[in-house]
Order: structure tokens, then C-alpha cells, then sequence
């Protein structure tokens, strides 16, 4: 199965200070991988690093296009998402309104008919369409900005700890939308420290320690030895 996603030797940078150091990874169209590992280990460097917004050097091919070094926007008009953990919706801004920002430009009668087809699939905020998204629960924003993400037809989305926070409704509410997506044939890279959203959705995980990959393999292979040097706290 060819690679939607390809990293090869991804080097990143804050300033001076190094933080990835040589990534290889590899992602098909409708897989899900989890990348895991310790806070300072270089996970969400990395999903920087492939948008574009930190220095970086390397490969990072989208459908075997080469996208290191472009603009953020050139990246996502290949066709790329990222939902970061901070969910970023626009609080003051409704639901519907929210969504219509991630539609790209696409505006009168197919803006509007690419705006129900999202609600329709979101019922969740079909039915909170005209709340501001400040006033909407954890979860709900959650998929707020995941629903906003694919308002853009992404073919790769990363989505950096989607459950931190939230109650295990809508941890459940926020695993079910992801499967949808990868059901569709969107790849994900799934972003999380604690694997709580990973067994549900995949059986494929990469740890990362000390920016670089140091297991891609099986999720029920990973043994204690490695999930002892790069995943405890201790």
C-alpha cells in the first residue's frame, strides 16, 4: 500500500534548539496511526514540522508530493488537516458560522450545500447550529474542530490529543467521528500520551523518544520494555 504521508529524516527546530532528528514515518489513505509518547518527546513538533510552521528540514511528501519548506496554506491545499490540542474554534462565533470557515473559499449555493452536508453528518452540532461555540461543552467543540477540519475535504488529517479533558461520552462521541472519517478513507495521524482514543480506533502505533521514532509497529506488540524506557512518567 503506497504512502499518502511520507516522512523521511524530518528535522525540526525551535530557534537554535533542535527537537526532531531524523523522522521516518509513513501513513496510507483510510489508516489511522497513533504517535505516542512521553510531554518534550517531539509529538507535536512534528505535526508542526509537517504544516509547515516550525523550521524543518528533510522529506515530507503528501500523494508523493514534496511540501517541506512550503506555506502552511500551499500544504493544506495539498490536502492536509490539522486539528491542533487546543481545538482553536472561534468562541464568539456560531456553530454554523465556525463551520463555514472551513470551507475554503467555497461560498453562495455550493457553500451552502457543503454547509448542510456537514451538518447532516454532525448531528450533534446540526442541532447546536446557531449556539456560539464558546458556550458549547468540551467534547462538542472537539468535534466542532474536527468537523471544521473536514469542511476542507482533507485526504491526511492530524489530530493532535483529542480526548485530554473531556468526559468518556464524549471521548466515545470523538471516537466514533474519527472512525467515520478513517472509514472514508481520510488518513489520520492520532496524536496522545495516553492512548485512550488508539486501541479503538487502530493497531498500529509509533512511539517517539527524544524526537525520533524509536517503535512502529503492532499497538498489542509494544512491550513493557519499551513502554517502560519512553512511556512511563517515571
Amino acid at each position: 500500500m503506497s504512502a499518502l504521508l511520507d516522512l523521511r529524516g524530518v528535522r525540526a527546530w525551535y530557534g537554535a534548539q533542535p527537537v526532531l532528528d531524523g523522522v521516518d514515518l509513513a501513513l496510507a489513505a483510510g489508516e489511522t496511526l497513533a504517535l505516542v509518547g512521553r510531554n518534550g518527546s517531539g509529538r507535536s513538533t512534528l505535526a508542526k514540522a509537517v504544516m509547515g510552521l516550525v523550521r524543518v528540514a528533510g522529506s515530507v511528501r503528501i500523494d508523493g508530493v514534496e511540501c517541506a519548506g512550503k506555506r502552511t496554506f500551499e500544504i493544506a491545499r495539498r490536502g492536509l488537516a490539522y486539528v491542533a490540542e487546543s481545538r482553536d474554534v472561534f468562541p464568539l462565533l456560531s456553530v454554523r458560522d465556525n463551520l463555514r470557515l472551513g470551507l475554503r473559499g467555497v461560498h453562495g449555493a455550493a457553500g451552502r450545500a457543503a454547509l448542510e452536508r456537514l451538518l447532516a453528518r454532525f448531528p450533534l452540532l446540526a442541532a447546536r447550529a446557531d449556539v456560539k461555540a464558546g458556550r458549547l461543552s468540551g467534547g462538542e467543540q472537539q468535534i466542532l474542530a474536527l468537523a471544521r477540519a473536514l469542511a476542507g475535504a482533507p485526504r491526511v488529517l492530524i489530530v493532535d490529543e483529542p480526548a485530554e479533558g473531556l468526559a468518556p461520552l464524549a471521548v466515545e462521541q470523538v471516537g466514533a467521528c474519527l472512525d467515520a472519517l478513517r472509514a472514508d478513507g481520510v488518513a489520520i495521524l492520532l496524536i496522545e500520551q495516553r492512548l485512550q482514543l488508539a486501541p479503538q480506533l487502530t493497531r498500529r502505533v509509533a512511539v517517539m523518544g527524544r524526537g525520533r521514532i524509536v517503535y512502529d509497529g503492532a499497538l498489542d506488540a509494544l512491550d513493557g520494555t519499551v513502554a517502560d524506557a519512553w512511556l512511563s512518567a517515571g
